[in-house]
């Protein structure tokens, strides 16, 4: 079982331990890092499903540079070195980069994100799949959480990741006589995962990223899926069920993400690959985050605001990426519905 950790906060605060989750290679792994006010960070990590515990030490600079030296008791056994993103207008902090054995070689890529916020005693159980092969041409793996007493969250989570695997496998793998026509191509692939934004006693709110892959495509095609459920109501809930009846709450989502797309965008140019040129242009963040329904429906709660993930293309070219940016609660005061899901978060 996986307890989340303390809500994430932009710019954190000397000596706030986080919890992150994610991969070392094919591996799931959680991990809880204390950055210090010098960069110094310390911490430790562990592999799910396995035992034992793998102590951190190392420092992050002002640039996110991250390194860190592993240790199983007093032996180092392994080197991360990265970068740890971590910006006001992104959902939450991330972890990317390569993992090493201490001479170098064994290199593995790791990418981890921040946990959030659960202030109810629920465990969150993550239940897998993993089928395929070469030898039948594809592959499948994927990950949804169980939230302990949220039955009804459980069904819809289970109920989603078993319908796009039914869905893949049914026209997944070579036809006949392909596979000796192309014998080298890349299998068919179902990658899915998620990332929990929030999780109370009243709200679920998840994300699940889907990545496909056909054998002979030029890359990978990707979307996303989302679950905000209302704990008390039993229900799933729709983005107008947060505001104010009448209220004109797609203009001022899309004013404010706007706005924060513009800042990530600035930001993209030091991006690595970017080649110190952002990756979008006003016009296609104008169109692709203009107020409309279709626009915003990859949303997600967070403790600092409501989270809005653009898909693939949506904004400019494939390798802008799919930003997720986060709309605070401060830009929606006013329009928020009294007594509504949002009510207890925004105060």
């Amino acid at each position: 079982m996986i307890l989340l950790a303390p809500a994430p906060r932009a710019n954190a605060q000397a000596g706030e331990q986080k919890l992150f989750r994610g991969n070392v290679g094919d591996y799931p792994v959680r991990m809880t890092l204390r950055r210090g006010a010098g960069g110094e960070v310390s911490g430790s990590y562990s592999y799910e499903g396995r035992g034992g515990e793998l102590t951190l030490k190392g420092s992050v600079n002002a640039k996110g540079e991250l390194a860190l030296e592993e240790f199983d008791g007093a032996k180092q056994t392994g080197a991360f070195k990265g970068q740890w993103e971590e910006k006001d207008y992104e959902p939450e902090a991330s972890l990317t980069g390569n993992w090493t054995k201490p001479a170098g070689g064994g290199e593995q890529w790791f990418y981890l994100v921040e946990q959030p916020r659960q202030t109810g005693g629920a465990a969150v159980t993550t239940k897998k799949l993993k089928e395929g092969g070469k030898k039948i041409g594809y592959s499948v793996r994927a990950e949804y959480p169980q939230v302990e007493g949220a039955e009804k969250f459980n069904q819809l989570a289970e109920g989603f990741v078993t319908k796009e695997v039914a869905d893949f496998k049914k026209d997944a793998g070579p036809k006949r006589g392909e596979k000796d026509y192309m014998p080298e191509a890349a299998e068919d692939s179902l990658d899915i995962r998620y990332t929990m934004r929030l999780l109370t006693d009243d709200l679920i709110s998840v994300e699940f990223p889907i990545d496909y892959y056909e054998h002979g495509a030029a890359h990978g095609s990707h979307a996303f899926h989302v679950i905000n459920y209302d704990v008390k109501s039993g229900r799933v809930l729709s983005l107008a069920d947060l505001f104010r009846p009448g209220s004109n709450y797609l203009g001022k989502i899309s004013e404010v993400a706007i706005r924060q797309l513009h800042r990530w965008n600035r930001d993209s140019a030091d991006y690595p690959g970017g080649g110190g040129q952002p990756y979008l242009d006003d016009e296609g963040i104008a169109a692709g985050a203009k107020p409309s329904a279709e626009n915003y429906q990859n949303w997600t709660v967070t403790p600092r605001g409501l989270a809005f993930t653009f898909d693939y293309y949506q904004l400019g070219a494939y390798a802008a990426g799919a930003p997720a940016v986060v709309v605070p609660y401060a830009d929606l005061k006013g329009i928020i519905r009294p007594g509504g899901p949002l009510d207890s978060l925004s105060k």
